[in-house]
């Protein structure tokens, strides 16, 4: 796992993840009181990341357009939880990730971020969608 390992991974208790989403704790589902949100901001990251079959990458939409092990945000509900997963943000959600709030989101896309997010057991990897856009097939 070594090449997924940035040089900035930060532990953020797994409450504080919750209210970001403005979800309750105990539904997060994990047996950990941390959970390792893992921000990826190279390409290099991104590209071992889309590599990875391991990783399991979540995308807002179209998922099956990137050629690697992937789903929808919202169709990962009632899947069994995986150990490292990558949530694929768009701009928008990336700035809102940046400045720590997802609460202006609309609801239904707040659920489905919580969905995706609440999926690791592992490392939640957090990606702005520029760095898969070049695996897009159109």
């Amino acid at each position: 796992m070594g090449s997924l390992e940035p040089g900035l991974q930060l532990l953020i208790p797994v409450d504080l993840v919750l209210q970001l989403l403005g979800a309750i704790p105990q539904l997060l589902g994990t047996d950990d009181d941390e959970t390792a949100i893992v921000p990826v901001i190279t390409q290099d990251h991104a590209d071992a990341i889309h590599a990875d079959s391991e990783v399991v990458k979540l995308f807002y939409q179209e998922s099956y357009k990137y050629g690697c092990h992937a789903f929808n945000w919202g169709a990962s509900k009632g899947m069994d939880h995986f150990q490292d997963v990558c949530v694929v943000l768009s701009d928008r959600n990336w700035k809102l990730y940046l400045g720590s709030s997802f609460e202006v989101l609309p609801a239904q896309t707040r659920n489905k971020l919580y969905v995706a997010c609440s999926r690791a057991r592992g490392n939640l990897y957090l990606a702005h969608e520029k760095h898969f856009r070049s695996f897009k097939a159109i």
